[in-house]
């Protein structure tokens, strides 16, 4: 089974960080006395943790008492409470990278990076929204000006502030001003808490959850103006009953069901007419593939069961970095489980896993254009960006029809202008704009004080 990252709630200190139990009536939490940063609910799991969070936990300590690290992360504060959304993200991120280089010197001794978790406690901490301090920085540099620590939103009680003054100063924005969700921060934050509580009930899965539904459509409907809610509460509450909030799995379902159906929106946008849906054989190539496509692989069986005279549907998964993950399966064309109702109809999937990059695959004299390539959460404009070059120019020269998706509005944007630079002709209606069917589980973005970001949240660009 695989390890549970711990939550948003246990970098906040809300839950438990070794067994993740949330903070409540009968469960309370105390702050582990070195690094003040975590908290536990009894000293079993604060012993059981410890050789995880130890090298941290003193790195952490150690910043904390050198007075060269306290200049240097104090400097840049202000007294005065700011409401400038950019300035404060770029404050955040400002806090979080020097964090990192005075923390990582004992790391590099170590001869290892900073782990998943080990960041996130870094990425993810309290911090107040008019200045961007956190509860170290409180207690680095204290002040007669605000309190010794952090106080938060008696609402969603995931928004922090250091004093009343700053808290009145940015109290409008989180509870009145709404994100291109049409959800306000403390909305947003609430459905956030909610999300974690159904992820912690599903924490027993070997996998990260995955769902999509056994039914198979009579006839292929179209996608304009459908909704995660219309589209999939029914089958939902079917599965589930009555006993979860319906709009919480839809959401938590979505998460991995953004990738089918984003295929499927861009199949019936970037063809004409539905003669794509009659085909005996459809071929999806899965640009840039990693792992969150391969724990993913059950639910690409949608595709099918929203195309019902589709019978074989193939993926291509294609990547540089899949061999370390799936040695056992290198290069092999994998037969995928069917539901009985597909089976019946004897009707296929397949995988199959290449491990080189798009543009390599498409050299090789036996390679066929598929009927869409599709590059989720790409990392075109991020740290991938040396690696696309060469794919986006094969793509647009072969005339694939491709999609880009990204996860927010700013990588979209910035991916956009790089498909551009390389040749792709983009549809302008398809991108860049928000994706109808990107992740409905909003994450707040990391090392920030404002923003949210999902899984294939926007697109970044279409063409063919």
């Amino acid at each position: 089974m695989m390890d549970r990252v711990p939550p948003l709630t246990a970098n906040y200190s809300q839950a438990c960080y070794a067994c993740l139990k949330t903070e409540g009536p009968n469960t309370k939490m105390s702050r582990c006395t070195r690094c003040k940063r975590v908290s536990y609910c009894g000293t079993d799991c604060q012993k059981n943790d410890w050789p995880k969070h130890k090298a941290i936990c003193k790195a952490l300590d150690a910043v904390e008492k050198n007075p060269l690290a306290v200049m240097t992360l104090t400097s840049s504060l202000a007294d005065a409470p700011s409401t400038d959304i950019n300035f404060l993200n770029t404050l955040g991120d400002q806090i979080v990278q020097n964090e990192i280089s005075q923390i990582m010197q004992p790391f590099r001794k170590e001869g290892r990076p900073l782990n998943t978790a080990e960041q996130n406690l870094l990425a993810f901490q309290p911090r107040c929204m008019a200045c961007a301090r956190t509860d170290r920085l409180l207690r680095m540099k204290p002040s007669p000006l605000r309190s010794s620590s952090l106080s938060s939103c008696p609402d969603c009680k995931m928004a922090f502030y250091c004093c009343d003054d700053h808290w009145e100063a940015v109290r409008h924005i989180h509870r009145d001003q709404a994100y291109e969700e049409g959800l306000t921060q403390c909305q947003i934050n609430q459905q956030l808490r909610a999300d974690i509580l159904f992820a912690g009930l599903m924490s027993g899965m070997p996998v990260p959850f995955s769902w999509a539904p056994e039914r198979l459509k009579d006839a292929w409907l179209t996608l304009q103006g459908a909704t995660w809610e219309n589209e999939y509460q029914d089958d939902v509450r079917s599965a589930f009953g009555a006993a979860l909030p319906t709009s919480v799995v839809v959401r938590a379902v979505s998460n991995q069901l953004s990738m089918p159906m984003t295929i499927l929106w861009a199949l019936e946008h970037l063809n004409e007419g539905d003669a794509w849906t009659t085909k005996e054989t459809l071929t999806i190539h899965i640009v840039g593939a990693y792992e969150a496509e391969v724990l993913a692989g059950q639910v690409f069986e949608e595709i099918l069961h929203r195309l019902p005279q589709v019978k074989t549907l193939k993926l291509v998964l294609c990547g540089p970095q899949l061999p370390n993950m799936m040695k056992p399966w290198s290069s092999k064309v994998m037969t995928m489980d069917t539901c009985s109702d597909c089976k019946s109809k004897s009707r296929a999937r397949f995988h199959e896993h290449c491990r080189e990059l798009y543009h390599e695959l498409g050299a090789g004299s036996h390679f066929q254009n598929p009927d869409l390539a599709v590059a989720f959460n790409s990392g075109l404009s991020e740290e991938s960006a040396d690696t696309w070059p060469n794919t986006i120019k094969f793509l647009s020269q072969r005339r694939i029809p491709s999609i880009f998706t990204a996860y927010n509005r700013h990588e979209a944007e910035a991916d956009a202008k790089i498909l551009a630079y390389y040749g792709a002709r983009l549809v302008r209606t398809l991108g860049p704009r928000k994706n109808p069917w990107g992740s409905l589980l909003a994450k707040p973005e990391p090392c920030k004080v404002y923003g949210f970001y999902s899984v294939n949240g926007w697109v970044a660009g279409a063409f063919r």
